[in-house]
């Protein structure tokens, strides 16, 4: 099963890297993950 995450990234510099890191953390192999500015 893949597993898709989007991210809604406006006005979000402070805190970006926090939800990238932790989406690239999981332990499901098959993660998308979509950033939107």
């Amino acid at each position: 099963m893949k597993i898709s995450v989007i991210t809604a990234s406006y006005n979000c510099a402070a805190t970006i890297a926090d939800a990238l890191k932790s989406v690239a953390e999981q332990s499901h192999p098959a993660v998308e993950h979509v950033v939107v500015d």
